[in-house]
């Protein structure tokens, strides 16, 4: 294989397929060009241009993706249509050899997301439940469902101020012995977990009045 020296770092390397440097189009008699400077420095050329220029490349790229935005989004469907398989299976190939660093990264994700969000979690995870339970209206409204997370986010806050544990308990429980109520936010209180788990199942009428009568 011929050999060209790169006019950037000066060192001589291997020229044509498979060698160090990029082609760059064809002399009159046919015979390939190739560019002066070799693959590593021109890497190193484009990364630092990127570098030096990246808030105008960016702004840039974002006009010309508002300008166009109905264009390339078409023209990106059609590629992935007619290319579906190719991509799914490039996606399962780079998975698979980068499979512990994504799940890593993933899972670092997941936590710290988790920690930030616990209350929206842990009302999602009991509207599930409850819903298995037939015990969560349909008819819920979004406020509604909001409303039930904040007592979620109540509870949180009750455990970080006071250092004491604190749930959201149903004031007539979901599964009572003689009476069950609904996973509704006018039947949601916060309690210390002590007291909640002493409550368990049990309900209370005297205890809790009968405003919540006729909602079961």
């Amino acid at each position: 294989m011929a050999t060209k020296v790169c006019k950037v770092c000066g060192v001589e390397k291997e020229c044509g397929d498979g060698g160090e440097f990029s082609k760059n189009g064809k002399k009159p008699n046919g015979t390939q060009m190739w560019r002066p400077e070799c693959k590593t420095c021109l890497s190193k050329k484009k990364t630092d241009y990127r570098n030096r220029y990246k808030d105008t490349i960016k702004e840039r790229k974002k006009a010309e993706y508002e300008a166009n935005k109905e264009s390339i989004l078409r023209d990106r469907k059609a590629f992935y249509e007619e290319n579906k398989s190719r991509i799914r299976e490039r996606r399962k190939v780079l998975y698979n050899k980068n499979k512990h660093l994504i799940r890593g990264t993933r899972k670092e994700y997941l936590q710290e997301h988790y920690r930030l969000n616990k209350p929206y979690y842990l009302a999602k995870s009991n509207l599930r439940y409850t819903r298995k339970l037939d015990r969560t209206p349909n008819w819920l409204s979004k406020d509604q469902i909001k409303q039930i997370e904040s007592f979620y986010q109540h509870a949180k806050d009750c455990s970080l101020v006071t250092g004491e544990v604190y749930e959201v308990d149903h004031i007539v429980p979901l599964q009572g012995e003689n009476i069950s109520g609904l996973h509704v936010p006018w039947n949601l209180q916060v309690l210390p977990r002590d007291i909640n788990r002493e409550k368990s199942n049990k309900h209370d009428p005297d205890l809790y009045g009968s405003r919540f009568e006729g909602l079961t």
